[in-house]
């Protein structure tokens, strides 16, 4: 029968045609588990970088931040050392200010004494100058 042998060659075809898919979908899928197998790796070897970046950046910050508090304490000695310097000028200061003030008194008072004595020569020589003439 016709329709018998019709059904029979569409079902041969249909089972070829399934035969066919079958295999293309067996390489689509062995296409597949490569590229899985290969994203797989790919994202393996992403997070290892990402990790070994991550250390190499936590020991940078630790380097980052030892220095920056190595820096913070030897400003704070610059700022104390530079504190005591200025109280030593300071005190300095104000000493040298007292010393200048007792040698003007005293130059005030050398002066003084020198015009004094000089004042009381010239009335001691007038005096004797005023006796020689009348001799």
């Amino acid at each position: 029968t016709a329709e018998h042998a019709a059904q029979t060659d569409v079902t041969s075809l249909d089972m070829h045609d399934m035969q066919a898919n079958v295999a293309r979908l067996g390489e689509e899928n062995k296409v597949l588990r490569v590229n899985v197998k290969l994203l797989v790796q790919s994202v393996r070897e992403q997070q290892d970088m990402a990790r070994e970046y991550e250390s190499t950046l936590a020991k940078a910050l630790q380097a980052l931040r030892s220095a920056a508090f190595e820096r913070h304490l030897e400003i704070e000695d610059v700022q104390r050392r530079y504190r005591e310097l200025l109280d030593s000028e300071v005190s300095l200061n104000r000493r040298l200010r007292s010393e200048n003030a007792d040698l003007k008194l005293a130059l005030n008072n050398a002066a003084a004494a020198i015009k004094f004595t000089l004042t009381e020569d010239n009335s001691e020589s007038s005096s004797h100058n005023g006796s020689v003439s009348s001799i």
